[in-house]
């Protein structure tokens, strides 16, 4: 077993927890109901973000000011983020399904007498928290990888890989679900954080106790699937009904002509 104990409870002021509360309510509900829509803009959004971020780094690479870098970086991560976005959700399910099937595998083969150091944050913090999380990952991944690289590989391959070809072949699909799971969690984690800002002690100390907020997180993904489902069938039916009465006044338009033609 890996034996990594639940992440501790954010250190944030209220102010923050407003902040994050409120912002992960109104953005989860809005990708939930409406991410087969938002999914490109929310990608275009993600590439400017990414190109402002890294424009320090782009300004040192291509010898420019910060300035400059920041604007072409956002304009061209913006397009990229725009153009590719069907590409960058089907990554993002082949690497989440990808990395919940290597956990659990890992859970299941892992074992002290592998060789793994024992799961020591070292410090409350939740980046300490993360940090150690990946680098007990990491370890335990490579102490199986010497032992049982076949069982290893099949799992990160099919665990990534199928979702991966799925949400490829099926985008709508793809891009649904990863939307509604965004925004199932964002909501759920927005009021779970204004939750536990009220009441501290519900913060959960075991891994069981958030069984609560996973359950609606699912309820929310289930709904967030089926209306946008819903919605992109009435959608589908419009544009056909658009298509069909189009195509009847063409056709009157040219009975029309031929009539007076003769």
């Amino acid at each position: 077993m890996l034996n990594i104990p639940a992440p501790p409870q954010p250190q944030l002021d209220a102010l923050a927890v407003c902040v994050l509360a409120a912002g992960g309510v109104a953005f989860g509900a809005a990708i939930l109901l409406w991410g087969r829509i938002l999914s490109r803009p929310l990608m275009a959004l993600a590439g400017v973000v990414a190109g402002i971020a890294g424009a320090e780094a782009l300004s040192r690479q291509f010898s420019v000011s910060p300035m400059v870098a920041a604007v072409a970086g956002a304009i061209a991560f913006g397009a990229v983020g725009a153009i590719t976005a069907r590409i960058i959700w089907a990554l993002a399910a082949g690497a989440l399904f990808g990395a919940a099937a290597t956990i659990v595998m890992l859970a299941n083969v892992a074992a002290p007498a592998n060789g793994q150091a024992a799961f020591a944050p070292g410090d409350p913090g939740t980046g300490a928290w993360l940090a150690a999380c990946w680098g007990h990952c990491n370890a335990s991944l490579g102490a199986v990888w010497k032992e049982q690289s076949a069982t290893a590989l099949w799992t990160i391959c099919l665990g990534g890989g199928v979702p991966l070809t799925v949400a490829l072949l099926l985008p709508r699909l793809g891009k649904i679900f990863m939307t509604s799971l965004l925004g199932a969690v964002c909501v759920v984690g927005g009021v779970f954080l204004a939750v536990v800002q009220v009441q501290p002690s519900l913060w959960p100390a075991r891994w069981l106790g958030y069984g609560v907020p996973i359950t609606a997180a699912a309820v929310l993904l289930m709904f967030g699937i089926i209306y946008q489902f819903c919605g992109a069938i009435l959608a589908d039916r419009a544009k056909k009904a658009e298509k069909a009465k189009a195509g009847e006044k063409k056709e009157g338009k040219k009975r029309t002509d031929s009539a007076e033609k003769k």
